[in-house]
């Protein structure tokens, strides 16, 4: 075939091909990856997260700080896989940022809305009820968010 032709295709580059333009220098070729990951990377992380807004947010802090550690990827190996570690780490992250969200001190409960008992409590009475309290927030903290 003639060059101009039509029926002429082009290869796209692979992952290693622009991982080696990224390094050469070329920013366009970390846009062409991050356009041809970004849908991937956003449904694993909607699997883990159930949220669009913030699976978005995600999606776009995995890609900056993929960029910002470049300079760490060893190119034997896939960028995917390096990539997807990356998301998945950080859905883990914001996972983690929403039980501790979540979570409740119970020191910093006002006295007023904890129950009272019928009668005055003792001492050990009313450290026992907080201790209490204590072990149910800790339970309440190791359920998964999707439940």
């Amino acid at each position: 075939m003639m060059d101009g032709d039509p029926g002429l295709k082009t290869s796209e580059p692979t992952d290693r091909d622009l991982v080696s333009r990224f390094r050469a220098g070329d920013e366009s070729a970390f846009a062409e990856l991050v356009g041809r990951h970004q849908a991937r990377v956003y449904r694993i992380v909607y699997r883990m997260l159930r949220n669009p807004d913030e699976s978005e947010e995600i999606t776009q802090v995995t890609f900056v700080k993929a960029f910002r550690s470049f300079h760490r990827f060893k190119d034997e190996y896939d960028f995917h896989p390096w990539l997807y570690k990356i998301a998945v780490n950080t859905a883990l992250t914001q996972i983690g940022r929403r039980k501790r969200e979540r979570s409740v001190d119970i020191a910093d409960v006002p006295e007023s809305i904890l129950p009272r008992p019928a009668h005055d409590e003792s001492p050990l009475e009313v450290t026992g009820r907080r201790e209490l309290l204590e072990r149910v927030e800790v339970a309440l903290g190791r359920i998964p968010p999707e439940q």
